[in-house]
């Protein structure tokens, strides 16, 4: 008896706790048939009534049981319309059945292949409650470990939606595919929780990222481009600004506020005759930050080295990599400058009593010493280009422009061409090392506005699924840790089915547009199907130039692109050397773009 009266008293108890905790009933995301049904469209529930010459019923389901309006256009972009009015309650919804759980799910790397969900995920229930895949846990998440942070919480609708946007806080993305062609805008803190823009080649994949750069300059926060083409050095060409045919008015007087606004910087790491950068192992100011940074910064530099020495798994390589992550970690402790190789060499060579200390087990006889010294010397002298280029030292602030390195009402746009430096070997450990210190830079400058923001395009080089480079640890690290220094982290890539997706929870806003290759649709599949709905065969290979799905958080939104102001075109290489040159700011002299 008195277990009949406990149960019966379950249900109202749970309706008020889901009630509580998510706020609507769940929704399953649109089928992949109710998509090809509506033409691969994404067309919302409205769309659909509108279509049909019917009253929309209700509000349109979205994903992560998520059941609202779409949001009001912002002040600066709205059009003459009234946005209808969400409907009142009609009190608490009936209890949906207890879905069943799947125990297998597509492996990210082979998305053919099934694999099983750990036990902790194999139970969820629609209330959110007990599952590990609750929308709102029931307590707060457990602290993240030193080296690594939890999964970013979801944003607020309103947030994600840019509900109270306004021309200082919102960047435009583009505009809904349906009739009413409402805009799409971006809260600048989405912005802080990383983008990734994908598509193949001629989707308009690099117009849409440099759209949204060039409205968060205009708003004053600065950007680095990491550019392997060379077009993107367009930036710093006066031709592109000027000469623009059948250019109407208004978009011109847009392009000349950007030119007014910004402080241009080309860099040409390898190339002494353009701005050459001097390449570091450890970025200055290491000794400042806490015990587990500093080895966390060694081991990402011995890393590097290890890749360019070609050091594998045997056991000699394990000690030459032990012993030097434990001397980068001694020069990081000694020096307030940066690290430089011919520091580690000089360490290596000279019998330093710590460093002997230290290794005494892995390299009793000091031979595995002796081994790095020649190797490291030998290094050095093939790769002369690399390591004895000379140049500015690598610092954010100056790629940044802050504080003494900063122009009064100039905002820096910061565009670093690594064509220079060779092979992919050369540009791969340059890059980690521009990632070590930007790990450094986020350690020492928290903020919880956006400050600033990294674009790495062809970022499938970078953090690709079939390979582990020196540059795929750093970018991970990055990653998770950026967020807490306000510094936005955009990758760029015409290969999506060569980009590793694991670290895909930690990027917000994914731009995805014409994409047809077989591998890179069946790997989208496996990234967002299940939490967005969205069936990339489906929809993504008939998309035109410029239209692209937002996925943010499992909602997606099918958008035309804002076209940004400058069309980046292929520089040739001695045009970069020559504007890399002009941009040396050894004196107040700004780079004339308009003349």
């Amino acid at each position: 008896c008195t277990r009949a009266r406990l149960a019966s008293g379950i249900a109202p108890v749970a309706q008020l706790l889901r009630l509580d905790l998510l706020g609507v009933p769940l929704a399953r995301p649109q089928s992949a048939k109710a998509t090809s049904a509506n033409g691969g469209t994404g067309l919302n529930h409205e769309d659909e009534a509108d279509a049909m010459g019917e009253a929309p019923r209700g509000p349109p389901p979205l994903a992560n049981g998520r059941n609202v309006q779409p949001p009001p256009a912002p002040p600066h972009l709205a059009e003459p319309s009234i946005a209808p009015a969400r409907p009142a309650s009609g009190g608490p919804p009936p209890l949906p059945p207890i879905p069943a759980t799947p125990t297998l799910r597509a492996d990210l790397d082979n998305p053919d292949q099934l694999v099983p969900l750990p036990p902790s995920a194999a139970f969820s229930d629609w209330t959110g409650l007990f599952g590990a895949q609750a929308a709102q846990p029931a307590a707060p998440p457990a602290a993240p470990a030193a080296d690594e942070e939890a999964r970013p919480d979801d944003l607020p609708l309103s947030v994600l939606l840019d509900e109270n946007s306004s021309n200082a806080s919102s960047i435009l993305a583009g505009r809904e595919l349906k009739a009413r062609k409402r805009p799409i805008t971006l809260n600048r803190d989405v912005l802080k929780r990383h983008a990734a823009v994908l598509g193949g080649s001629g989707s308009g994949k690099t117009t849409l990222a440099l759209s949204l750069i060039e409205q968060l300059l205009l708003r004053g926060v600065p950007a680095i481009l990491i550019d392997r083409k060379g077009d993107l050095c367009s930036y710093a060409n006066p031709e592109v600004w000027r000469h623009i045919d059948d250019e109407w008015g208004e978009r011109r007087g847009d392009r000349e506020k950007l030119a007014d606004a910004i402080d241009v910087a080309v860099y040409t790491p390898g190339r002494s005759s353009g701005r050459p950068i001097s390449i570091t192992l450890l970025p200055n100011g290491i000794g400042e930050l806490p015990e587990h940074e500093q080895q966390l910064l060694a081991n990402m530099s011995a890393a590097a080295l290890g890749d360019m020495l070609h050091l594998k798994n045997s056991a000699m390589h394990q000690k030459q990599s032990g012993t030097l992550s434990v001397a980068l970690k001694i020069l990081g402790s000694r020096y307030k400058r940066e690290v430089m190789l011919a520091d580690l060499i000089h360490l290596l060579e000279d019998e330093d009593p710590e460093l002997t200390d230290l290794t005494q087990r892995m390299d009793p006889s000091g031979r595995v010493r002796r081994d790095l010294v020649a190797q490291l010397d030998s290094l050095r002298h093939r790769n002369a280009v690399l390591f004895e280029g000379g140049g500015e030292p690598m610092r954010m602030e100056a790629f940044l422009g802050l504080g003494s390195f900063a122009r009064l009402n100039r905002t820096r746009l910061s565009i670093i061409y690594t064509g220079f430096l060779g092979d992919n070997e050369n540009i791969l450990f340059w890059v980690s090392q521009f990632l070590s210190e930007a790990l450094r830079f986020c350690q020492r400058n928290p903020n919880d506005a956006l400050q600033a923001v990294v674009m790495l395009d062809e970022a499938d080089l970078y953090i690709p699924a079939n390979a582990k480079p020196a540059t795929a640890e750093p970018l991970q690290s990055l990653l998770k840790r950026a967020r807490s220094a306000g510094l936005g982290i955009m990758l760029a890539t015409q290969s999506p089915g060569d980009l590793d997706y694991k670290s895909r929870d930690q990027i917000t806003s994914w731009f995805i547009g014409r994409v047809r290759e077989d591998t890179a649709l069946r790997k989208l599949k496996a990234a967002f199907q299940s939490e967005s709905g969205l069936d990339p065969a489906a929809v993504l290979p008939h998309q035109t130039v410029g239209e692209f799905h937002l996925v943010q958080e499992g909602f997606v939104r099918p958008m035309k692109a804002q076209r940004s102001l400058i069309n980046a075109e292929q520089v040739p290489f001695d045009r970069i050397e020559q504007l890399a040159y002009e941009t040396k700011g050894q004196d107040e002299r700004q780079l004339k773009l308009f003349k």
